[in-house]
């Protein structure tokens, strides 16, 4: 409960995802500030396109399983931690408007699911 998959998208695949049990709320993003928030529950199914950038948090009062499935054999993905360390500190700090020494407390590796978010 109150897990958090880490933002991140897929470059080469769509992605549907089905709750097997539990509740979790997925975050889909693209670009011209389309959005999409859903909550599901067990049985339902959600989609995300290739490319979007999306992020899934278990919002139920216990452990959640889900079903994934992709439209390519070849699973790739960019996660926003591995892809804002793998940019210099100066130019995340310069793009997103944040003081250096924030950055670099950003983790320097993928961060696959987040498990002690708190509310």
């Amino acid at each position: 409960p109150g897990a958090l998959r880490e933002l991140h998208w897929h470059p080469n695949a769509d992605e549907w995802l089905y709750v097997i049990s539990g509740k979790v709320r997925l975050t889909v993003f693209a670009s011209s500030a389309l959005s999409s928030v859903v909550e599901l529950s067990e049985g339902d199914i959600g989609y995300t396109p290739m490319g979007y950038g999306h992020s899934i948090e278990n919002t139920g009062d216990s452990q959640c399983r889900l079903l994934v499935v992709f439209n390519s054999g070849n699973y790739e993905e960019i996660s926003l931690s591995s892809w804002l360390a793998s940019n210099p500190d100066e130019l995340v700090a310069a793009n997103l408007n944040l003081p250096p020494d924030v950055v670099r407390k950003f983790p320097e590796k993928e961060d696959f699911i987040l498990s002690n978010i708190k509310k």
